[in-house]
């Protein structure tokens, strides 16, 4: 059984040279690529910190790799550099939640004799597993990834051995028939349970279906949204790209004219309708959402005042960054979860005019070399 982390700023965890969940094993609260980011900014006359939270047990969102036998399967992520899964059933980082529903799970999996899927023969059944704690109510949503396009007896036997516990929050079956390496296929199928996670912040409500992005440290996703709230102008039309679920847009949306949130995620879209209806009529005049690609939505850059952009590791795409230089938006709040991409893009919108205001580090991952940054740009 490997040790836990003792420390809140070095892991001790005794899988650590073998598992790519984590890269530094000292000096979690200040990772390297935090020096770097400083002097990118002050070059700009900007001062960059870090706002930690907590280093232990932080993860509430999960997705975790199954293979290896029916008689012992293997949950848990690639090793270091390969496709070869390393089982972490107590990882230091993981909700406590979530190293017991991985419990739960292999043992079902033994005693229903489940098939963890074989990626080298393209056979078996259980690929990914998804969990996503609500705190709340101290469930867990549970989402199986099978390498199949329906139930069958074999699936059937391993739900009955686990649907009945009250860990779960609800059990989902995302049906994943393709060989590739993606984590989810198209099909959704909802086994048990409510159809959306409960996750709260400042006062108000969220829903997220398990198809949905969030983000896995909700502490210090909370403060991000908290320093949004404060940063963004007041009373202006606001456009967010890479909307997601429309969790900032809907912190914002109090400030605000009118805000418009896209995504091209139909997941999302759900959420963001499931939360907008618990909400007061007031912000349900506020806010919409518009589901679209962000090439397709980078028109409504001409209608804001303020934009708001989340992108993924890649940065912002090249036709919205394309409409932010040529636009007449007075403020863009950049969430980047990439620093070089971040850096690159922080360049460019440079050449048209826009300058960095202020810039923050959030420690979403600790034990990886990784900071999010909230950049807020503005025009002179």
């Amino acid at each position: 059984m490997n040790r836990v982390m003792t420390s809140s700023s070095t892991v001790l965890c005794d899988l650590f040279s073998g598992c790519a969940g984590c890269q530094i094993r000292s000096g979690v609260r200040t990772p390297p690529v935090f020096f770097e980011m400083k002097e990118f900014f002050s070059k700009r006359e900007v001062d960059f910190s870090i706002h930690s939270g907590p280093t232990i047990g932080w993860r509430n969102r999960a997705k975790l790799a199954v293979r290896g036998t029916s008689g012992k399967p293997l949950i848990g992520l690639f090793k270091k550099g390969s496709h070869d899964v390393l089982s972490i059933p107590n990882c230091p980082m993981h909700h406590h939640l979530i190293n017991k529903a991985v419990k739960i799970v292999e043992r079902a999996m033994v005693e229903a004799k489940t098939p963890p899927y074989d990626e080298a023969r393209s056979i078996g059944l259980i690929r990914y597993l998804q969990f996503v704690v609500e705190e709340t109510s101290n469930t867990v949503q549970l989402t199986v990834v099978v390498f199949s396009e329906e139930m069958d007896g074999i699936l059937k036997k391993f739900l009955e051995m686990i649907e009945k516990d009250p860990l779960w929050h609800s059990i989902w079956i995302n049906f994943h028939p393709k060989k590739n390496n993606l984590v989810f296929g198209g099909s959704w199928h909802r086994h048990t349970g409510d159809e959306f996670v409960l996750q709260q912040s400042m006062g108000m409500d969220f829903y997220l279906h398990p198809g949905s992005f969030s983000q896995a440290h909700v502490s210090m996703f909370r403060k991000m949204l908290h320093a949004i709230s404060e940063k963004v102008l007041t009373d202006k039309q606001v456009v967010e790209c890479y909307a997601g679920s429309g969790m900032i847009g809907f912190h914002v949306a109090g400030k605000s004219k009118n805000v418009i949130c896209t995504d091209n995620n139909p997941f999302s879209e759900r959420s963001f309708y499931k939360t907008l209806s618990s909400l007061s009529s007031q912000t349900k005049e506020k806010i919409s959402y518009h589901l679209a690609d962000t090439k397709d939505a980078s028109f409504l850059v001409g209608k804001a005042d303020v934009v708001i952009v989340d992108p993924p590791r890649k940065g912002i795409d090249p036709l919205l960054l394309d409409a932010l230089g040529r636009s007449s938006v007075k403020q863009l709040i950049y969430v980047s979860c990439h620093f070089m991409s971040c850096r690159s893009d922080v360049e460019k919108l440079e050449k048209s005019g826009w300058e960095v205001k202020s810039a923050e580090g959030y420690l979403f991952f600790p034990g990886t070399d990784h900071l999010e940054t909230l950049c807020i740009l503005e025009r002179p």
